[in-house]
């Protein structure tokens, strides 16, 4: 699968899901996979199937917990693509 975002994952800033696009949560779960613990990864095993156009719970936390441990960012659950104004 080629890298690079379509459109956001997780959570805007308003709260509400992004178009999370499957491929584009699998891409984000399987980066937190590859980080790891030091670095507030989440293992794929702790994220649930993904779906077209809705991230899980799990999903939204493993990336708010990345954000929170990473210095710059703002913990908001959102990922957003390279281009686009906003945090993550």
């Amino acid at each position: 699968m080629p890298w690079g975002l379509r459109e956001g994952v997780g959570l805007t800033d308003e709260g509400t899901q992004c178009p999370n696009h499957a491929s584009d949560q699998q891409q984000v779960a399987e980066l937190l996979d590859a980080v790891g613990l030091p670095a507030d990864g989440t293992s794929l095993d702790a994220i649930p199937p993904i779906g077209d156009g809705h991230a899980s719970y799990e999903l939204c936390e493993a990336v708010r917990n990345f954000q929170t441990v990473q210095d710059g960012l703002v913990a908001d659950a959102g990922w957003m693509w390279a281009g686009v104004p906003g945090p993550t």
